[in-house]
C-alpha cells in the first residue's frame, strides 16, 4: 500500500477512535464548533475600528498575537479579498504585498529568494514551495517579512509564508461557483461545510474545484483540478484534532516560454504573450500535489494552548521549461527544454507548540516552548538535462517543430536530502502597561546529504546553530507602537542549480542578520505599519570554474509602509510602497558592486481599493494599481528593463434569486493589455549565472475572469 493511503487511513482511523472513546463523558462535555469569518458582524463605525485594534496574525509558536504587539512586519490577505478578486493562485494574492516578490518559482520578501521548504508553511508546517497551490485552498495568507529563525527554525531571510488551510465553519453552508476565463477557460466549484453527526461534534468543509481551458497561446492547455476535506473532531469543549487532505493537478502547456541573453547582449523589450511562437504544445508544467496534515489543539486554559501537528506531501513535477536564448542584437534566438528540474519533493514536517502566562511579581511572562522540523528529499530524472529544439527570431517567432524525446520523469533518483530539527524557547514580557520584551531562540541541527546517479554518497554535511531575536516594544496608546528588533538566523545552505559542476549539492549552512524598526497604528478602521530594515546575507553564485558556491554578501536596505482595512464603512483598502536598496558587497568581482541587484526594483507599489456603492444595494466597484521600478538584467548593471505600471479592474454584485443568496463578479486583469517582464531573475535561483545574465518571463495579457455564485 503507498504510504499516501496509509497516512490518509491513519488521519481518518485515529480521530474516529479518539471520538469513540470520548463519547464515554458526553454527557459532561459539550462540543463547541470554532468561530468563523462567515459570522455575520454588523458594520458600523465602532465595530471595524474594534476589528482593526483586535487583528490577529498567527506567529508559529507564538500562536495569534495581536497585529500590534508584534516586533515584526507582518501582513495578512483575508478570505473576502481571495474571493472577490477572483485569486486563482498564490502568484496573484502575494502581488497584493508591494514588498513581496511573489511571481517567481519561489516567493520572496524583502529580496531575498526563498528555500524550497524552510519559508513555505500551510498551518503553521513546512511545505514544499516549488509546486503550485490554488487559491481555492485556503481561508488566509499571512506574509512575515524578513528574519525569522527564531520562531520557526533555520530559514532564508525571504520571509515566512503561512497559508491557512479553509475549516468547518460555525454554521452549515454550501456555495457553488460556476466562472469563465479568457482563453475559453471554464470552471466549477463547490464550498461546502457541515456537520456529520447530530451533536456537531465532528464538521467538515469540502473543497472541489474543476477548470479546463486554454492559456493565451492558440494551441496551450490549461487544467486544474482540486478536492479538499478538512475536518473537525471535537473531543471536548477544550480539544479538538484538525485533519486536512488534498490534492491538486495542475497542468499548463503550450503557454510563452522563459527569455534570456547571451553574455554581452541586452535584454529585448516584452513582446505580446498572445503570440503562438513563443510557446510549445508540449512544454509547460504538471504538477500533482498531495498533502495529509493532523493538528491535535488542547487548551488547558484561557491561558495555556497545545498544538500537535504532523504533516506530510508529495509533489511530483512534469516541468518542461522551454527557454529562448537571444544570441545577438538582432533578436535571433536558440531554444532549449529542460528537463532536468526535480521531478518529486517529499517531505515530513513536524510541530509541538505549547504557550501560555505565567506572572512574576509585577512582570507578566508569555512563554513559549516548542519543536519543530522537517525531512525534506529531492528527487530528479535518471535522464533529465537541456534539449535543443531549433531557432528563430523575435520578428519572426516560430513555434518549436517537434517534441524531443523526453525522460521518463518517473525513472527518477534520490539526489539530496535535508533534515531540520529545532528547540524553540520564547518569552514576552510585559514589563509596564507601555513598554514590552521579547526575546526568541531556536537551537536546530541541519543534516544533509547529496547523492548521484548511481545513488552513490557524494557529500554530506552536520551543523548545529543557534538563532536569536530580541524586540523592544514601546505602546503609547493602546492602538499603536514603536518596535526596534535585532535577529541573527541560521539558515540551510543553497542548493547548487542545473548547469553547476556541483548541480545538485546542498552547501553549507549560512548565517544572516537583521536590523528593523518599526511603527503600527489601528485609525479608525484601518491597520497601518511602517518600518525600515538592514539584511545582510551571505550569496551563492557561480565561480570562474562554473562551481556554485557562497562568495559575497547580499545587504538590502529598505522602507516599508503598508494600509489594510475599512476606511469607512464602505471603503475598503490593502496596498503601500516598498523601497527597496539591494546590493551584492564582499564579491571577488568589484565590477558587480555597488549595482542593484538583478531583477529587483528599488521601488514597488500596488493599491487595492474596493467600494460598496451606496446608490445599489449589493454593487460593489474595485481596482487595483501596481507599479513597480526599473530593474537591472545583469549583475554589472549595464542593462535593464523599464518601469511598468499595470491596473485591474473589478465589480461585485450580491442579491438573492429565488431566496438564495447570489454574487456576480468580473474582473479585468491588466485591463491595459501592457506587455512587460514579470518576473526577472538570476541564472541561479540565488546566485547569478556563469555569464550575469537574468531569466525573465512574460506577463499574461488583458484577461476577462467571471463568475457568479451560489450559496445554499
Amino acid at each position: 500500500m503507498p504510504p499516501s493511503f496509509r497516512l490518509t487511513i491513519v488521519l481518518i482511523v485515529m480521530p474516529s477512535c479518539a471520538l469513540a472513546a470520548s463519547n464515554k463523558d458526553a454527557d459532561t462535555t459539550t462540543a463547541t464548533p470554532p468561530e468563523t469569518k462567515l459570522k455575520t458582524v454588523q458594520v458600523t463605525g465602532a465595530s471595524i475600528a474594534e476589528q482593526a485594534r483586535e487583528q490577529r496574525v498567527h506567529m508559529g509558536p507564538l500562536g495569534a498575537t495581536k497585529a500590534l504587539d508584534t516586533p515584526y512586519t507582518v501582513h495578512r490577505i483575508d478570505s473576502d479579498v481571495l474571493r472577490d478578486q477572483q485569486v486563482h493562485d498564490l502568484h496573484k494574492a502575494l502581488s497584493y504585498l508591494p514588498s513581496v516578490q511573489g511571481s517567481g518559482v519561489r516567493p520572496q520578501t524583502r529580496g531575498f529568494q526563498g528555500s524550497v521548504a524552510q519559508n513555505s508553511r500551510l498551518d503553521g508546517l513546512n511545505i514544499v514551495s516549488t509546486t503550485n497551490y490554488p487559491g481555492a485552498q485556503f481561508s488566509r495568507i499571512e506574509v512575515l517579512n524578513g528574519l525569522a529563525g527564531s520562531l520557526y527554525g533555520p530559514a532564508s531571510p525571504a520571509g515566512t509564508f503561512n497559508y491557512t488551510s479553509k475549516r468547518p465553519t460555525a454554521q452549515p453552508m454550501s456555495r457553488l461557483t460556476f466562472g469563465f476565463r479568457s482563453d475559453n477557460a471554464w470552471r466549477e466549484a463547490l464550498d461546502s461545510s457541515g456537520q456529520l453527526d447530530s451533536h456537531g461534534r465532528v464538521t467538515y468543509r469540502l473543497n472541489v474545484l474543476n477548470e479546463n481551458g486554454d492559456l493565451s497561446s492558440t494551441y496551450s492547455t490549461l487544467k486544474r483540478r482540486l478536492i479538499s476535506l478538512a475536518t473537525d473532531f471535537h473531543l471536548s469543549s477544550k480539544t479538538v484534532i484538525e485533519t486536512t487532505l488534498s490534492h491538486y493537478h495542475y497542468e499548463a502547456l503550450g503557454g510563452p516560454g522563459s527569455f534570456t541573453v547571451a553574455d554581452g547582449v541586452n535584454f529585448p523589450k516584452a513582446v505580446n504573450p498572445k503570440h503562438d511562437g513563443y510557446g510549445a504544445a508540449y512544454a509547460g508544467d504538471k504538477d500533482d500535489t498531495e498533502t495529509a496534515s493532523i493538528h491535535l489543539k488542547h487548551e488547558f486554559s484561557k491561558n495555556w494552548h497545545l498544538d500537535i501537528g504532523f504533516l506530510r506531501q508529495i509533489a511530483d513535477r512534469q516541468s518542461t521549461g522551454l527557454t529562448h536564448t537571444v544570441v545577438d542584437s538582432s533578436g535571433d534566438y536558440q531554444n532549449t527544454v529542460s528537463t532536468g528540474h526535480a521531478s518529486r519533493f517529499r517531505i515530513e514536517s513536524y510541530l509541538v507548540h505549547l504557550n501560555g502566562v505565567v506572572d512574576s511579581g509585577p512582570i507578566r511572562h508569555h512563554l513559549t516552548l516548542g519543536i519543530s522540523g522537517f525531512d525534506l528529499n529531492n528527487f530528479n530524472p535518471r535522464d533529465g538535462g537541456v534539449l535543443d529544439v531549433g531557432s528563430a527570431s523575435l520578428e519572426s517567432p516560430q513555434p518549436p517543430a517537434s517534441e524531443p524525446n523526453y525522460p521518463i520523469f518517473t525513472d527518477r533518483y534520490h539526489v539530496a536530502e535535508s533534515r531540520e530539527d529545532s528547540l524553540i524557547f520564547g518569552d514576552r514580557l510585559d514589563l509596564t502597561r507601555r513598554w514590552h520584551l521579547q526575546v526568541t531562540a531556536s537551537e536546530s541541527e541541519l543534516k544533509s546529504r547529496n547523492y548521484d546517479r548511481n545513488n552513490d554518497l557524494t557529500g554530506e554535511d552536520h551543523k548545529n546553530g543557534l538563532s536569536t531575536a530580541a524586540s523592544l516594544i514601546f505602546k503609547p496608546t493602546p492602538t499603536s507602537s514603536l518596535y526596534v528588533t535585532h535577529a541573527d538566523s541560521l539558515q540551510q545552505g543553497d542548493t547548487a542549480p542545473d548547469g553547476a559542476t556541483n548541480a545538485g549539492q546542498v552547501l553549507s549552512p549560512a548565517r544572516s542578520k537583521e536590523w528593523e524598526i518599526g511603527a503600527k497604528a489601528a485609525w479608525a478602521g484601518v491597520n497601518y505599519t511602517l518600518d525600515a530594515y538592514q539584511i545582510r546575507r551571505p550569496y551563492a553564485l557561480y565561480d570562474d570554474s562554473d562551481t556554485y558556491r557562497q562568495t559575497g554578501k547580499q545587504r538590502n536596505r529598505g522602507i516599508e509602509f503598508l494600509a489594510q482595512g475599512a476606511l469607512t464603512s464602505r471603503l475598503h483598502v490593502l496596498g503601500g510602497i516598498s523601497y527597496l536598496d539591494a546590493q551584492l558587497t564582499e564579491a571577488e568581482d568589484p565590477a558587480v558592486e555597488g549595482h542593484q541587484i538583478v531583477g529587483l526594483p528599488d521601488v514597488t507599489a500596488n493599491m487595492l481599493l474596493r467600494y460598496d456603492l451606496p446608490s445599489i444595494v449589493g454593487l460593489s466597484v474595485s481596482a487595483n494599481a501596481r507599479y513597480f521600478s526599473r530593474r537591472n538584467t545583469n549583475n554589472r548593471g549595464s542593462d535593464h528593463v523599464s518601469a511598468e505600471a499595470t491596473v485591474d479592474l473589478g465589480a461585485s454584485y450580491d442579491t438573492r434569486i429565488t431566496g438564495h443568496g447570489t454574487t456576480f463578479r468580473v474582473m479585468l486583469n491588466n485591463a491595459t493589455d501592457a506587455h512587460y517582464w514579470t518576473n526577472i531573475h538570476p541564472g541561479g535561483l540565488n546566485g547569478y549565472s556563469g555569464s550575469g545574465s537574468a531569466s525573465a518571463e512574460l506577463a499574461a495579457p488583458r484577461t476577462v475572469d467571471a463568475s457568479v455564485s451560489v450559496r445554499f
